[in-house]
């Protein structure tokens, strides 16, 4: 085999197997997302936990997280203290 057929055929293999490690890893995220969004819904956690988790989410793309997520930390700061209000 040519060096110049060589060269061809490993390019075509570094750019399938980069390709490859993209597409994984963005499923990697897209599942992590869906876990942390799950660990938000059922969850009863501290009131950082939900603000950071909202954050997180908002990253990944899920709508109102943020909204969510501060009406979560206010019901686990209301557990703690029966003079908070939430909406």
């Amino acid at each position: 085999m040519k060096t110049s057929t060589r060269w061809a055929v490993l390019s075509v293999v570094c750019i399938f197997a980069a390709v490859l490690l993209t597409w994984h890893s963005a499923r990697r995220v897209t599942e992590a997302c869906e876990l942390l969004q799950i660990a938000q819904d059922e969850a009863q956690m501290a009131e950082a936990w939900h603000l950071r988790a909202g954050k997180a989410l908002a990253t990944c793309g899920v709508k109102d997280a943020l909204a969510t997520a501060e009406g979560k930390a206010c019901y686990a700061r209301r557990f703690n203290d029966d003079s908070v209000k939430c909406d």
